[in-house]
């Protein structure tokens, strides 16, 4: 004879279970972007513009996270001219602040709408207004959070 009170509770309990393992989840906030620092150019040719720089992020949690995935729109005049794409994996530790370094290369082309006034500008070392929009995906027990980076930099390109 089977017991319908142990038959019944079972999937009440697994259901339960699940519930709050999704739900706790959510109780963590995601890491934070902080800012990008140490942004400088690091090569300029006729094809291309070499930036490197460092991502900084803050980690208010006690869970320790992977980093996915990065992918950073780089957008000079509204237009988006270069992505910074790292799949590189890093741990994220608890409690801590952690960076991402990253080097993206920007085409020169995208400059050429008002070529000779921007190559005036880079030759007389004046500044560039540069945003960066987009995520850092941070993962924990295959559950994936979205960390928004929106950040606006000024820098100055040189020859």
């Amino acid at each position: 004879m089977i017991k319908t009170n142990t038959v019944l509770k079972q999937p009440y309990l697994l259901g339960l279970f699940l519930l709050l393992i999704l739900t706790g989840c959510d109780k963590y906030p995601e890491p934070q972007f902080d800012k990008i620092s140490e942004l400088k150019v690091h090569n300029v040719d006729k094809e291309f513009i070499t930036l490197k720089g460092r991502a900084l992020f803050q980690n208010p949690n006690k869970i320790n996270y992977k980093v996915k995935k990065i992918s950073v729109g780089v957008i000079y005049k509204e237009k988006n001219i270069a992505t910074i794409n790292n799949t590189a994996k890093t741990r994220v530790t608890a409690g801590q602040e952690f960076e991402i370094p990253f080097t993206v290369e920007v085409p020169t082309k995208a400059f050429r709408k008002n070529i000779l006034a921007d190559l005036v500008n880079i030759l007389n070392g004046k500044n560039v207004d540069l945003k960066f929009n987009g995520i850092l995906t941070v993962s924990k027990f295959g559950i994936n959070k979205n960390v928004p980076i929106d950040y606006n930099k000024t820098i100055r390109l040189k020859l």
